[in-house]
């Protein structure tokens, strides 16, 4: 494959972006393409094309009061001529004799795809598993062949979808131990609860282990190939409808058998992958709590740290944080009720910001807030809610706080607490506007 590159794409076709005016060309070419985007086909007048270009060169020049001695048009027309000697545009004559210019088949392709990278989300994952079960639920063999290209190309796309998934969670776990990051409590509860949960848990491994899990579409999607292939007269009517001659008809009738089996194949063996993506999602969480709860008992300091965890987490109330505070051995059950003292610490990674850095009275108001609520205290609220109930969801007291429905799911993982939490999927807004990740409330039992 490596070898064929340069049959389909020329060896300079990337120069324009590894050149020191790469961002441009970049921008150039993103304008060019969106101009298109809503056209019957990727050609405009030539003309049009240097005044797009000459705008954004009017516009860069502006902005940065930069002097040129080339003119934006001169500019514009070097960029394109540029674009054209490496195969990103091409140039025609038009009915009118016209000076017409298009993007080459090897661009739109490539910015098809770079386009396509920012939506690589649930619905991606969603649309493509629901579109290769809906080809096989009911199959229509009198388009056979077309749908089963299309199930087949889905199906190519899925998979590479969900290796690429894979791969994105352990660049993570690695992330864990940068050096920027590896003793930083605030860039870790960051890295964990802000930049994973959006783009790994939120964008796709949430839905795909649940509501859209490949598990209810597999059964029909193996059962539908498994019939299919053994179907000879099937095969054979799809196999013959673009066949010329024997030779064709052969070709197609293997063409057919290759794709059924790669997607069976894949399909039969999807929980392995879906079982790897699980293993290393959950060795981020473990890795990053860990690093956490190191930091967090590497001093008797611990009061700051619990706090600054509290404030950080109050920004992002739907991270899960299950066995978090389960064995701090040193976390008492009026911890953050005792009086604070100035402790001498041996070592810590936590900074002590001077009081010139602090806002006094909002970080005391704060603390003083905060200090309402110690384990003991937040025990008898959550029995006080409870009642006589075995169980209640938190999103029927919207009344309780942010700080408050955070320290209620914090201490419920402590190892005595009166009551165990169980995660739910759905959020709600409380009274103050926040959306909050709802959660259940157990009594435990005695």
């Amino acid at each position: 494959m490596v070898n064929r590159i340069f049959e389909s794409i020329q060896p300079n076709f990337f120069r324009i972006l590894s050149n020191a005016s790469k961002f441009e060309y970049a921008e150039c070419l993103a304008l060019l393409y969106e101009s298109l985007s809503e056209s019957n086909e990727y050609t405009m007048l030539r003309h049009d094309a240097v005044l797009i270009l000459q705008n954004y060169f009017e516009q860069i020049r502006l902005k940065s009061d930069e002097t040129l001695v080339q003119t934006s048009r001169d500019r514009a027309n070097n960029y394109l001529r540029e674009m054209k000697e490496t195969g990103w545009v091409e140039e025609d004559i038009g009915a009118n004799y016209q000076q017409m210019l298009s993007l080459s088949e090897t661009a739109v392709q490539f910015l098809i795809f770079i386009d396509t990278l920012k939506y690589d989300t649930e619905l991606k994952y969603s649309s493509q598993i629901y579109a290769i079960y809906r080809s096989f639920k009911p199959f229509d063999l009198e388009k056979g062949e077309l749908v089963l290209e299309e199930a087949y190309k889905n199906t190519v796309s899925f998979f590479d979808s969900l290796r690429r998934l894979n791969t994105s969670i352990k660049k993570y776990i690695q992330k864990i131990f940068d050096e920027s990051i590896t003793n930083d409590l605030s860039e870790l509860f960051q890295l964990l609860t802000g930049e994973y949960q959006l783009k790994i848990v939120d964008a796709a491994y949430y839905h795909l282990l649940t509501k859209d899990n490949p598990s209810q579409y597999t059964f029909t999607i193996t059962d539908s190939i498994e019939r299919i292939l053994s179907d000879y007269d099937a095969m054979h009517e799809m196999s013959l409808r673009n066949a010329v001659d024997n030779e064709s008809y052969e070709r197609n009738y293997q063409d057919l058998q290759l794709k059924l089996t790669y997607m069976l194949e894949k399909f039969l063996n999807i929980q392995t992958l879906i079982h790897e993506i699980n293993k290393k999602n959950q060795a981020f969480v473990t890795s990053a709590i860990g690093r956490i709860y190191f930091l967090m008992n590497e001093s008797t300091d611990i009061t700051g740290s619990i706090n600054e965890l509290i404030k950080n987490m109050a920004l992002y109330p739907d991270f899960e944080v299950e066995g978090l505070l389960s064995d701090v051995s040193i976390l008492d059950d009026a911890s953050l009720a005792s009086p604070r003292k100035r402790t001498l610490k041996e070592s810590s990674y936590i900074e002590e910001m001077d009081e010139t850095q602090r806002d006094i009275s909002g970080i005391q108001d704060k603390l003083v807030e905060l200090s309402k609520y110690s384990k003991q205290q937040v025990d008898r609220i959550v029995l006080e809610l409870l009642k006589g109930k075995q169980w209640i969801h938190v999103k029927e007291y919207d009344t309780l706080d942010v700080t408050m429905v955070t320290l209620i799911f914090l201490y419920g993982y402590a190892y005595d607490a009166s009551y165990t939490i169980e995660q739910t999927p759905d959020t709600y807004i409380n009274q103050e506007g926040k959306v909050l990740g709802n959660y259940i409330i157990r009594r435990r039992p005695v």
